[in-house]
C-alpha cells in the first residue's frame, strides 16, 4: 500500500478545472456565508453584536459547504456531477453534523487533558511560597528545557491522534453518497488499515491551494490590516465593509482551493479501498 495515493490526489486537483460552473456556484454559495460569518466575528470582537449572532453564521457556514461537498465527493466517485440541494446533500449534512459533534467531544477532551498537562509542567519548577502573580500568567515562559521537550511531544501525539481520528471519520462522507444512506460507525472498519494513507492524500490535494491561500491571506493583512479568516484580527485596524469583501473573497477562494479537491480526492480514494472492506454493492 502506497502511503499517498496520488492519483487521486490528482483527482482532487483537476476536479475544479474541468468542473468550473459547478466550482463556481458552489464558491458564490460559501461567499456569501463567510462573509456572513466574517461580518458577524467583526461586530463581536469589536462589541457590537451578541455571540449568538456570530455562532448562528458559523452554522449557515457550516451548511454552506454541504453542497460543494457532495458535489465533488461524487465526482471522486465517478457519478454524475451536479449541484443540488436533495436528499444526498440531507444525508451529507446529517454525517457531517455527526462528525463535528465526534470531533468536538473526543479532540475537545483531549485537548482540555493536553492543556492540563501543560499547566502541570508549568508549575513543576514554581516555587509554592513564593507570593502569587497579580495578573496572567505566560505559562511557557515558566517551561525549561525538559518541559519543552515533553511538551512537543505531547502535542506531536495529540496532533497525530487529530490527524488519525479526523482520516477515519472523513470516509463516512463518500460512503454515504455511495451507499445512499448515513454511514458513520458502520463504515469505520474500512478505514482501520488505511488512515495514513487518507490523511496523507487529502492533505496533498488540498495543500497547494491552502499554501496560496495562506499567501493571499497575508498579502491582504500587509494592505488592509485585516486577515481573511480571522476578521477578528482586524476589529481596530479594518472597517466592517473591507473585513465582509475580503470575507467573501477568501470563503470563495477556500471552497475552490481546498474543500473542493480535498471532496473529490476523497471520493476517488474511497472507490479504491479494499474490496474485503464493508463497501455497499
Amino acid at each position: 500500500m502506497n502511503l499517498i495515493d496520488a492519483s487521486a490526489a490528482r483527482t482532487g486537483l483537476a476536479s475544479v478545472m474541468r468542473h468550473a460552473p459547478i466550482a463556481l456556484g458552489a464558491a458564490a454559495i460559501y461567499a456569501l456565508a463567510y462573509a456572513l460569518e466574517s461580518f458577524t466575528a467583526f461586530r463581536l470582537a469589536a462589541g457590537e453584536a451578541p455571540l449568538w449572532h456570530w455562532l448562528g453564521a458559523m452554522v449557515i457556514g457550516f451548511m454552506a459547504t454541504v453542497p460543494a461537498l457532495a458535489a465533488f465527493t461524487r465526482i471522486g466517485l465517478g457519478q454524475p456531477a451536479r449541484l443540488a440541494a436533495g436528499g444526498d446533500e440531507r444525508r451529507v449534512l446529517g454525517v457531517m453534523a455527526l462528525i463535528w459533534v465526534l470531533l468536538f467531544t473526543v479532540l475537545g477532551t483531549a485537548g482540555l487533558a493536553v492543556m492540563f498537562m501543560f499547566t502541570a509542567l508549568a508549575v513543576i519548577n514554581v516555587d509554592v511560597n513564593a507570593e502569587p502573580p497579580g495578573g496572567l500568567v505566560d505559562i511557557y515562559a515558566l517551561f525549561g528545557t525538559g518541559e519543552w521537550v515533553v511538551a512537543v511531544v505531547l502535542l506531536a501525539v495529540f496532533t497525530g491522534f487529530s490527524l488519525w481520528l479526523v482520516a477515519r471519520l472523513a470516509v463516512s462522507v463518500p460512503a454515504t453518497l455511495h451507499s445512499g444512506r448515513v454511514r458513520v460507525l458502520s463504515i469505520w472498519p474500512a478505514s482501520s488499515k488505511r488512515w495514513i494513507q487518507i490523511a496523507l492524500t487529502l492533505l496533498l490535494a488540498a495543500a497547494p491551494g491552502a499554501a496560496i491561500l495562506v499567501l493571499l491571506n497575508a498579502a491582504a493583512h500587509e494592505m488592509s490590516g485585516v486577515w481573511p479568516g480571522a476578521s477578528h484580527l482586524g476589529a481596530e485596524t479594518g472597517s466592517l465593509l473591507m473585513v465582509t469583501v475580503l470575507g467573501a473573497v477568501h470563503g470563495a477562494l477556500k471552497l475552490t482551493l481546498v474543500i473542493a479537491p480535498g471532496a473529490a480526492a476523497l471520493g476517488a480514494l474511497y472507490i479504491k479501498l479494499p474490496s474485503d472492506s464493508p463497501l455497499p454493492g
